[in-house]
């Protein structure tokens, strides 16, 4: 049998990384997790915003597309913006796109727009409003342990496990 001096048991160092890797583990995984999950979500929004820009610039002119392909110009730019957004989200079905038309600069700030169901992106001298909306479920459940239960911005919702991207922009089309 072996007698232990007093003070021998403070001393003794066998198995306190482990102890320490313990704690400090589970803390370090939540953090890169909650990294990682920022930074998909900051990328998505930036790629969707910017699909939504260039499509609105694409849309201002009328004549992007080659007419002869037989599709029209609404179906055209749908799909561009659909192709641009669907090549980084996770789940393509949960895109939407809404257009909203509008006369004169005074309705847009009076909100007296026409929604648009289906593709419409407006005729010539229309002020259209391209709202895109993806709803990204989230890949980890850190965001409902980090309580991220509101968004984050206004263009951003949760919704259980999932959060709401929604990007808009403005454009007038051209005489074409």
């Amino acid at each position: 049998m072996q007698h232990f001096r007093r003070g021998v048991l403070r001393s003794d160092q066998t198995g306190a990384t482990f102890v320490e890797f313990a704690l400090v583990f589970p803390v370090f995984l939540m953090l890169l997790l909650a990294i990682l999950e920022y930074s998909i979500v900051l990328y998505l929004r930036s790629t969707i915003e910017d699909a939504t820009r260039s499509t609105a610039r694409m849309a201002i002119t009328g004549n992007m597309y080659d007419a002869t392909s037989g599709v029209s110009r609404a179906e055209y730019l749908d799909q561009q913006l659909r192709e641009r957004v669907s090549a980084v989200v996770l789940k393509p079905e949960n895109v939407t796109v809404h257009t909203t038309l509008y006369d004169t600069y005074g309705n847009v700030r009076a909100g007296n727009g026409v929604v648009m169901s289906g593709v419409n992106f407006g005729s010539a001298n229309q002020i259209v409003e391209y709202t895109v909306v993806y709803q990204h479920d989230f890949l980890t459940p850190i965001a409902a342990l980090a309580g991220w239960t509101t968004g984050s911005s206004s263009s951003e919702e949760t919704l259980n496990n999932s959060l709401l991207i929604m990007s808009t922009a403005f454009a007038k089309n051209e005489n074409f």
